[in-house]
C-alpha cells in the first residue's frame, strides 16, 4: 500500500481553465511536491472505476460528465499527503459557508451544479493506490512505493511552476 507520502488528484474538465490557479495553490501550501502531472482523457472503464462508489446515485451522471471532457491527473507528495490535499480542496460544495478563499474548491462558488468542485482527491491510502494505479500504471506505483518525498519538481524542460504559469 502506498504510504501518505503520495494521493492522487485530478483537475477535472470544468477545472482546466483555472489549471495555472489550482497549481499555484498546490504549490503555494507548501505541503507538495508534484511527483507526475499527466493531461488526459479518461475512459469509460476508468471513470466507472474511480466514481464507481457512487454508481446508481442520482448525481452519479453528472459526476461521469465532470471528468468526461479530459482532466490533468497528478500525484502529488508529501508528509499526510492524502488529508492535506482533502483540507486544500474544501468543502465539496463550493456553496457552503464552510469553503474559504484558501480552499481550492472556492474557485468555483459561482458554479451552478455542486458536482462542478473543479477537483478529486484520495481519501485514503487505499484509494490512493488505486487511483494512482488506474492512472499511472503499475510500474509507476511500483516504482515510487515507499519512497520519502522529493524535494525537486519537473515537468518537461522546467519546473512544474514555470510551466502552468
Amino acid at each position: 500500500m502506498i504510504q501518505h507520502f503520495f494521493t492522487a488528484a485530478l483537475i477535472k474538465s470544468n477545472g482546466l481553465s483555472l489549471t495555472g490557479k489550482i497549481i499555484e495553490k498546490i504549490l503555494d501550501s507548501g505541503s507538495f511536491t508534484i511527483a507526475r502531472a499527466e493531461p488526459m482523457t479518461l475512459s469509460r472503464e476508468q471513470i466507472n472505476s474511480l466514481y464507481g462508489a457512487h454508481m446508481g446515485m442520482w448525481y452519479f451522471d453528472d459526476l461521469v460528465d465532470s471528468v468526461d471532457h479530459g482532466v490533468l491527473a497528478m500525484a502529488l507528495e508529501g508528509n499526510d499527503a492524502v488529508r492535506i490535499w482533502r483540507d486544500l480542496m474544501g468543502p465539496r460544495d463550493p456553496k457552503s459557508p464552510l469553503c474559504q478563499p484558501h480552499h481550492i474548491r472556492w474557485l468555483a462558488r459561482h458554479q451552478l451544479r455542486m458536482i462542478d468542485n473543479l477537483v478529486h482527491g484520495s481519501d485514503s491510502a487505499n484509494a490512493t493506490e488505486r487511483e494512482l494505479t488506474l492512472l499511472f500504471g503499475d510500474s509507476w506505483v511500483s516504482a515510487h512505493y515507499g519512497r520519502a518525498p522529493h524535494p525537486d519538481v519537473y515537468l518537461g524542460n522546467g519546473t512544474l511552476r514555470e510551466v502552468w504559469r
